[in-house]
């Protein structure tokens, strides 16, 4: 219910881009907003911090993941000619 701060605080204090995506509970039918980002660990601790002391009651998973390719992240390596 949060969406802006949130989104605000992904942007603008950790540096990192974050995709919403727009859902609806299969439970009780309400609408809601998915924000789903990805940071290294002490960008997540953060996070974690942030939401812990402003919205308790956001719903957060998170996975590990061995590798993420794209602008912010490791990139392949170009072969050499």
């Amino acid at each position: 219910s949060h969406k802006e701060e949130v989104r605000l605080f992904i942007v603008k204090e950790l540096s990192r881009g974050a995709t919403i995506f727009h859902g609806e509970g299969a439970y009780g039918g309400h609408k809601n907003h998915i924000l789903y980002t990805v940071l290294n660990t002490k960008e997540f601790v953060r996070l974690k911090l942030f939401l812990k002391d402003n919205y308790q009651d956001s719903f957060v998973t998170a996975s590990a993941t061995t590798e993420v390719i794209g602008q912010g992240f490791s990139l392949p390596k170009k072969k050499a000619e």
